[in-house]
């Protein structure tokens, strides 16, 4: 028998926005959970998640059989709107922030 050739692919199954958590969790044989909490670490702690995620959900193939007709979960449109959120948000602050400081200098 063959071994079986391990490949790392966005899985459209459990996925909740892209597949990239699903993808990782299914190739390194862990829990889904233990992947996104993982993500989410490295998103609190600097943003280095959310940046990881999207440039993973551009290079990680998609897993053969992934049917494009078949809609996003309502959980993950809900997830793309709160990290939007949280990358814009902070800009916006810092371009207040800076007309403000240079208004009162």
């Amino acid at each position: 028998m063959e071994p079986v050739e391990k490949k790392l692919v966005r899985v459209q199954k459990d996925r909740l926005i892209t597949g990239v958590c699903a993808g990782f969790a299914r190739y390194l044989n862990v829990d889904i959970s233990i992947v996104r909490i993982i993500l989410v670490a490295f998103t609190l702690l600097g943003g280095a998640g959310v940046l990881a995620y999207i440039i993973a959900s551009f290079i990680i193939p998609k897993e053969a059989g992934w049917d494009d007709s078949i809609p996003m979960p309502s959980m993950g449109k809900t997830l793309i709107l709160v990290g939007v959120a949280i990358v814009v948000l902070p800009i916006i602050l810092y371009i207040f922030a800076a007309i403000l400081f240079a208004a009162f200098n």
